[in-house]
């Protein structure tokens, strides 16, 4: 996402863009849109719905295992993806917001999640947010590494 907007590319307007096209949902997943779009990938635009669904079906459990807390954060980003784009799970300043604020912000979280020590629980946060980016684009992985295999 970092690397999107150093070169110039504007995920929230391009989808804002794309809402005003009659045949393009609204609530497509702003890389389909990317990938549809400017690089003429021939793909079905999933929605950001349809991404959670499958990383709870092929993913879910990577985030069980990380205990009760982690789960909660994991599925409140999920959430907040579904309604306003993949920016709230690569933007820190998400942890901002509520209900996030109610946790201490980034730090009380880190902290929650390791127990009292801040190495490991910006491991386990480092871990959720990993997890939650490749397992809401697990098939545009895939796809990357068959195409540098090729």
């Amino acid at each position: 996402m970092e690397d999107l907007r150093r070169r110039g590319i504007d995920l929230t307007l391009l989808s804002r863009l794309a809402s005003k096209f009659k045949n393009i949902n609204p609530n497509v997943d702003e890389f389909d849109l990317l990938a549809s779009l400017v690089f003429n990938v021939p793909r079905r635009l999933l929605t950001r719905d349809e991404r959670v669904l499958m990383f709870l079906e092929l993913y879910s459990y990577e985030i069980e295992k990380l205990g009760e807390k982690a789960k909660e954060i994991a599925f409140e980003l999920l959430d907040r993806y579904k309604m306003f784009g993949v920016r709230e799970i690569t933007d820190m300043s998400v942890f901002d917001t509520p209900p996030f604020d109610r946790l201490g912000r980034i730090k009380g979280i880190i902290r929650e999640l390791g127990g009292g020590d801040e190495r490991k629980g910006l491991e386990i946060l480092k871990s959720i947010i990993d997890t939650l980016q490749k397992g809401l684009y697990h098939d545009l992985w895939r796809e990357e590494t068959w195409i540098e295999e090729a």
